[in-house]
C-alpha cells in the first residue's frame, strides 16, 4: 500500500509546505490536526495507510486564508470550496488541491480522480454554561441536517459506516427530495454565518465542527495556543501546544494502533503523476 501512497504523500507534503508558508506571510495560526497529528506523534510522519493531510485554523484566519491564499499559489495548485465556485461539487471545506497528482478514489460504489488535496478545517467557538451549549448543538445539527440533504442531493452519498441518524436524514430525502427545494451555497453560507456568533478568540472552548458532527472534539481553545513543533517525514510542522490532550480528546489512546484489518487505505484504487517535474 504504501508504494501506491507515496506518490500522494510527496505532492500533499508540497502543498502543506506551500500553505504553512503562506501562513507565515499572513500571520495566520494553523496547526496539524487530526490523522496528520497523530502520524506526526506516532510516525512522525504519515499514518502508513492514511491518503490524506488535515490542517486546522481559527475560524477568522481560515477566512483570511480562503479569501488571500490564491495568488500566492503556485499555478499548479487550486483552492476548492463552494465561496470560490459556482459548482454544485464545490468542497464544504477549504481544499488546497495539486492538480500534478491524480488519485483515482472509490466514492460509495462510484470510482472517480480527483486531484491530490490538504483539507483545512475552521475551528469555531462555543458558548459557556450547559444550557448555551446544549442550543449551540442543537441549532448547529439542524442547521448541518439541512446542509446534509443539499449534498446527498447534489453527490449522492454510500450509506455505509454512517450512524442511524445519518441513515434516517437518507431515507427521508429519497422520499421527499428536500434537497432539492434549498441552495446548498446558502445553506452553508447560513450555517458559517451562526458559526460567527462565538468568535473562537472570545470563547473559551472551540469546536471543529464541519469535521465533527458529535462534538468530539469540544475542548479548550488554550489546548491549542502557541504552536509547538513536531517531526513529520523529516521537516517540522506546528502542532497545538497540547497536542496530547487534543488527540485523547477525539481520539482516546490514540497511540494504540487499530487491528490489522483496519490498517488499510479504502479509497485509494490508482495514481498517477501529471507533468511534475522529473516524472
Amino acid at each position: 500500500m504504501s508504494n501506491l501512497l507515496e506518490p500522494i504523500w510527496k505532492s500533499e507534503l508540497e502543498t502543506m509546505d506551500v500553505v504553512f508558508d503562506i501562513c507565515k506571510k499572513l500571520d495566520l495560526r494553523c496547526y496539524l490536526a487530526y490523522g496528520t497529528l497523530i502520524g506526526a506523534v506516532r510516525h512522525h510522519g504519515f499514518i502508513p495507510w492514511d491518503d490524506d493531510v488535515d490542517l486546522v485554523m481559527p475560524r477568522l484566519d481560515y477566512e483570511r486564508f480562503l479569501k488571500e491564499a490564491g495568488k500566492y499559489l503556485p499555478s499548479h495548485m487550486v483552492l476548492n470550496h463552494y465561496k470560490l465556485s459556482n459548482s454544485k461539487f464545490a468542497s464544504s471545506t477549504l481544499k488546497v488541491e495539486n492538480t500534478q497528482c491524480k488519485i483515482l478514489r472509490t466514492y460509495g460504489s462510484v470510482e472517480k480522480w480527483a486531484n491530490a488535496w490538504v483539507d483545512i478545517w475552521p475551528s469555531d467557538g462555543v458558548p459557556d454554561g450547559k444550557l448555551p451549549y446544549m442550543m449551540f448543538k442543537i441549532g448547529t445539527l439542524y442547521r448541518l441536517c439541512l446542509c446534509r440533504l443539499c449534498d446527498i442531493e447534489v453527490k449522492g452519498v454510500n450509506a455505509e459506516e454512517k450512524t442511524f441518524i445519518e441513515n434516517l436524514i437518507i431515507n427521508v430525502n429519497k422520499v421527499l427530495r428536500l434537497g432539492k427545494l434549498m441552495s446548498r451555497k446558502k445553506r452553508y453560507e447560513k450555517l458559517e454565518k451562526y458559526f460567527a456568533r462565538h468568535p473562537y478568540d472570545k470563547c473559551r472552548r472551540t469546536v471543529m465542527i464541519m469535521g465533527d458532527e458529535r462534538f468530539e472534539s469540544t475542548m479548550p481553545v488554550s489546548y491549542y495556543g502557541k504552536a509547538v513543533y513536531l517531526d513529520f517525514e523529516g521537516k517540522k510542522y506546528p502542532a497545538p501546544a497540547k497536542y496530547d490532550k487534543v488527540l485523547r480528546k477525539i481520539f482516546g489512546d490514540y497511540m494504540q494502533l487499530p487491528p490489522e484489518d483496519k490498517q488499510v487505505c479504502k479509497h485509494v484504487v490508482n495514481v498517477k503523476r501529471v507533468g511534475a517535474e522529473n516524472e
